[in-house]
């Protein structure tokens, strides 16, 4: 299973993202901004926060290569 990096960002690099021709995917609290094309998307796409011994990790559900 290949590896997707996620990141948290705010409104004025989510700005700067959209114009490099993303894929956005509007969520109920935010939007998506896919920028690899040719990946599959579920019906509902699910973002997991993780912190161990203070490293923040973000996992994904419903983005599949």
């Amino acid at each position: 299973m290949p590896e997707l990096s996620a990141k948290f960002a705010d409104s004025k690099t989510a700005e700067r993202t959209k114009k490099k021709n993303c894929r956005v995917i509007k969520g109920e609290i935010g939007e998506i901004l896919i920028l690899t094309p040719g990946l599959k998307y579920d019906k509902t796409i699910t973002l997991y926060l993780n912190n161990f011994l203070g490293i923040k990790n973000i996992e994904v559900d419903g983005i599949k290569p």
